[in-house]
């Protein structure tokens, strides 16, 4: 089963889709950098708590 953290991610990379430009609006959004969005989505990294929370709140806002 996933994590509720790896279910979020999974919501973020949908969210970002092939779209030019959302992985760094993502990456504003939870006050990172782009690569952190990419490792992130790669499993190499995971977000802090606080950026969790900030990802969350983007993706409410943007499925409005």
């Amino acid at each position: 089963m996933a994590t509720l953290t790896e279910q979020l991610l999974d919501e973020l990379k949908e969210w970002c889709g092939d779209i030019r430009g959302r992985k760094t609006e993502a990456a504003k959004a939870a006050g990172t950098s782009l690569q952190a969005i990419v490792d992130w989505f790669a499993k190499r990294r995971q977000p802090t708590a606080e950026q969790a929370l900030q990802i969350q709140a983007f993706l409410k806002k943007h499925r409005q």
